[in-house]
């Protein structure tokens, strides 16, 4: 008999539905999900040897604010950093030490994610706060060694429904905001997507046409417009397959064209968790059949072989994504099109016991969603435009929505009033370091600072550091980005003082 919430604690409906209980399987399929793309990228840190080019051959780092605190371990200490991360992914994809497990994951990967604001990646983000509220859901009830060996009370078919309507507004988020910033007057005109294009014309099928107007534009809104509505149509039972299968289009032509590392395959499983709870218990029953066997394994290997064409270099992990999502469109067509075929028992929906705990829970949530829904719009209290200053780009979900190519020249001027003049690539910093500096003028005040702390170590004293820093912002006119006549050492780098950033007149060239 299903156990009811205090009706004193909770009035609402809806509030005492979100503390009700939901099959696991979906959430299980995503956890492990989650662990193999984990232990994928650790891999991927090795074998390109990033671990070297990102931590080891640096002298300085440039740093986020508020984390200048955070440094590399020494030694080959960051390779066992990398390894660990791998094992962890390991134990999540098991469910063996769970709890530990993705506690550990947070911590380890925010570690580096925090290492080098160079090297920052949206889907770096995502990793390390999916991670943190995944610590917090009790995804080892199903599907895991844990419930199987050590604690066999965790078992159970069901877990909160809020651990399901928590993830699924974070993996919205980067959807809906990527929708968002893709409003704006470069987007809507086709640029930077007919940049882009313009260089891949050699690419098979749609080369010979990848220079057209009409092809920027189609990707242009086709990506605006799908990542404002993906997650209310996967949400709706109508609109689920035709808008999952435009997604996997969209994060398959987005491996291939621009090869953005992990990102696709990751939220091709994360997109997922928006469909019902215990969709994989549907498809399991419905593999059972053996012609529909034939035809899941069927649309799964060709999946893999288009996957693996995808990812350029064909690794394993693309191509097992690319399978699971090929058996996936053939469960969502029999879902919509034949859901009698699917049916099975209901699992009954379990309230929680302590109630205490709930209205902890609602609370944190509360805070957590009101956090990650405002601190995107951030960019709108910093002055000048985010694509030109880059102030309140990072943490925004802002992806693939500018083009920039610039250059920078530091003058360093002593206390008798002698000046040097510096080039990004005189500076002792890394070959990466130095092209990344060229375009973000967040990085060129912090180069300032460093630039005066190594005169200052050489004997020089005090010095002032200036920039003259030029951009193109999507094939635009060259323009002066940073103001050249402000000391740059003068500027604290610290929340709420920003870069001195000029003001962007330049308009995009006509067509």
């Amino acid at each position: 008999m299903s156990k009811q919430v205090n009706s004193k604690t909770f009035s609402s409906p809806f509030i005492k539905q979100f503390f009700n209980s939901v099959h696991s399987a979906g959430l299980n399929i995503y956890r492990i999900g989650f662990g193999i793309i984990m232990i994928w990228e650790a891999w991927r840190f090795l074998y390109f040897d990033k671990v070297f080019t990102h931590w080891l051959e640096p002298t300085f780092f440039f740093k986020y604010p508020l984390f200048h605190w955070v440094q590399p371990l020494p030694g080959q200490w960051m390779y066992v950093h990398i390894v660990a991360i791998g094992v962890l992914g390991i134990l999540i994809t098991l469910g063996l030490f769970y709890r530990v497990a993705m506690a550990l994951m947070f911590i380890g990967f925010s570690y580096i994610f925090l290492l080098d604001a160079t090297y920052y990646l949206n889907h770096f983000y995502l990793i390390c706060i999916v991670s943190l509220i995944m610590i917090f859901m009790p995804l080892n009830r199903g599907w895991s060694l844990d419930a199987l060996w050590f604690d066999k009370s965790l078992r159970s078919p069901t877990i909160p429904r809020w651990s399901l309507w928590l993830l699924r507004f974070q993996i919205g988020v980067p959807y809906f905001f990527g929708g968002i910033a893709k409003i704006n007057k470069d987007w809507l005109r086709g640029e930077p997507m007919h940049m882009w294009l313009s260089d891949r014309t050699g690419y098979p099928l749609f080369g010979s046409f990848a220079d057209t107007w009409w092809l920027a534009y189609v990707f242009s809104y086709g990506g605006l417009l799908l990542d404002l509505l993906a997650v209310p149509c996967v949400l709706w039972k109508p609109t689920r397959f035709i808008t999952f299968v435009a997604l996997v289009f969209f994060h398959f032509t987005n491996a291939w064209i621009f090869s953005i590392g992990v990102f696709p395959w990751m939220m091709l499983i994360a997109t997922t968790v928006f469909f019902k709870p215990d969709w994989p218990i549907q498809l399991f029953n419905d593999f059972k059949k053996p012609t529909m066997r034939f035809i899941y394994i069927l649309s799964a290997l060709s999946f893999a072989v288009i996957g693996g064409y995808c990812s350029t270099t064909w690794q394993y992990v693309p191509m097992l994504v690319s399978a699971f999502t090929g058996a996936v469109c053939v469960w969502l067509f029999r879902d919509q099109f034949s859901p009698n075929q699917l049916k099975h028992p209901h699992v009954a929906e379990l309230a929680p016991t302590k109630v205490r705990w709930s209205r902890l829970t609602l609370v944190l949530i509360s805070i957590w969603v009101l956090v990650q829904s405002l601190f995107p719009l951030r960019h709108y209290i910093h002055p000048n435009w985010v694509h030109w200053s880059d102030q309140g780009n990072y943490f925004a979900w802002r992806m693939k929505l500018r083009d920039k190519e610039g250059n920078v020249r530091f003058w360093v001027t002593d206390q008798s009033g002698k000046s040097i003049e510096l080039a990004a690539n005189e500076l002792g910093l890394t070959d990466y370091q130095s092209l990344k500096i060229l375009t973000r003028p967040y990085l060129i005040h912090q180069t300032a600072y460093y630039i005066q702390d190594k005169f200052r170590a050489e004997g020089f004293g005090e010095v002032q550091v200036f920039a003259n820093h030029i951009v193109s912002l999507n094939g635009r006119e060259a323009a002066t980005a940073v103001d050249p006549y402000v000391d740059l050492t003068k500027v604290p780098l610290r929340v709420g003082k920003f870069t001195p950033v000029l003001e962007l007149t330049e308009p995009l060239r006509p067509k």
